[in-house]
């Protein structure tokens, strides 16, 4: 139970970077990122569809959004577990 304490833990403040970095993404380019809407499937966002124009934010973007989804499901499973 101890080492799942610790799993959870790890995982949650994982996910809290990723979810700062995103924000951060979005507020330098002066949109509104108030709320979830940011953590939002990236295409709805418009990482895919051209709202980030230069490419290399874009694939920033576009990665972190691959460790918002892998660190994603691991926590939710430690949810249900604990």
């Amino acid at each position: 139970m101890k080492e799942l304490a610790r799993s959870y833990l790890t995982i949650s403040k994982d996910l809290a970077r990723v979810m700062t970095r995103l924000k951060a993404v979005y507020s330098k380019l002066g949109d509104s990122c108030a709320g979830k809407q940011v953590y939002a499937p990236a295409p709805s966002l418009g990482v895919a569809g051209g709202k980030i124009q230069e490419a290399g934010v874009r694939r920033r973007a576009e990665f972190y959004y691959q460790q918002f989804d892998a660190l994603r499901s691991p926590r939710q499973e430690c949810d249900v577990i604990c």
